[in-house]
């Protein structure tokens, strides 16, 4: 009795750690007519202290927009794990992020979002070092989206594979009508738009060079690309996206995608690469390595990219 005694105690206090989170106390209530309003930095220290659990569901459904543009320089994350709604009404964040040990996916201004959770119209300027990306992680619900977003911050990920200007890790996701036009340099799995994707890119755009430092040859998680690094495990579709900035690196590169493990029944489609590729081993104007992916109607320069 003693045992199952101390086992309900650990319960007990565990849900008050994990779920008992501070509320968010600035103006507002949270819901969609009345959203939590963001009007400085120490609002979004708040943000982030009610949601400062990886285990967090306190934002579950909740909303929050910002107010004006927040230049006091943001040093950190903003949220472990976020499953609300946060509307950006296109103002912008200064931030100056760098790599929060000790998961690769942690490098975000939302560290991971959650199923049905939402990013819209979120610019963020700046400088980074590791992982300065709109979301780290987001989840494998096509209901998660990312959209309207702009990255215009230049950063290097030396700790890591995988990182972009504004998705590192999409599991299944919606990304549309989004922005990168900073230059990012990375290990692996780079691109402008997300690192490394199983989920739907659509109308994005990438201004930013983006270089690959490293690869591996034999590997389908391996890959540079002007709007995604990798595909692997896919459910969507890439199309309409554009690519402007320079694709570096020394296998696997592409001026749309780097690599392409499973893409049968969902195309890469009506895609624009108007930007230089520079790779030494598989190397395209869209794709970099294809396999299995189904390509078609895509649109490039044969002379900017060596084809």
């Amino acid at each position: 009795m003693i045992k199952y005694f101390f086992i309900g105690l650990l319960i007990f206090f565990s849900n008050i750690i994990l779920f008992a989170q501070p509320p968010f106390n600035g103006l507002g209530d949270g819901s969609k007519n009345n959203p939590y309003q963001i009007w400085t930095l120490d609002d979004l220290m708040e943000l982030r202290d009610s949601t400062k659990h990886i285990f967090s569901v306190w934002s579950q459904n909740k909303h929050f927009r910002l107010m004006q543009d927040i230049n006091d320089t943001l040093r950190e994350m903003v949220c472990w794990f976020f499953e609300g709604h946060f509307y950006g009404g296109g103002h912008k964040i200064n931030v100056a992020m760098i790599y929060n040990p000790p998961l690769s996916y942690d490098g975000g201004f939302f560290a991971q979002i959650g199923s049905g959770g939402s990013i819209d119209s979120l610019t963020l300027y700046g400088y980074g070092t590791d992982g300065v990306v709109i979301v780290g992680n987001i989840s494998s619900s096509p209901n998660s989206t990312v959209i309207n977003c702009t990255n215009n911050v230049d950063f290097h990920i030396t700790y890591y594979d995988g990182g972009a200007g504004i998705v590192g890790f999409n599991l299944g996701a919606t990304i549309l009508n989004c922005v990168n036009n900073g230059s990012i340099t990375g290990v692996d799995r780079i691109g402008g738009i997300v690192g490394e994707n199983s989920g739907t890119v659509n109308n994005c755009l990438n201004n930013g060079r983006i270089t690959a430092t490293s690869w591996k040859a034999n590997s389908s998680f391996s890959g540079v690309g002007g709007i995604i690094g990798t595909i692997a495990n896919y459910h969507g579709g890439v199309s309409n996206n554009i690519n402007i900035g320079t694709i570096k690196g020394q296998g696997q590169v592409g001026g749309i995608i780097g690599s392409i493990r499973d893409l049968k029944s969902n195309p890469v489609t009506n895609n624009s690469n108007f930007g230089v590729v520079v790779g030494e081993e598989d190397t395209g104007c869209i794709v970099g390595r294809n396999n299995g992916g189904n390509i078609s109607n895509n649109h490039y320069d044969k002379q900017m990219c060596g084809e």
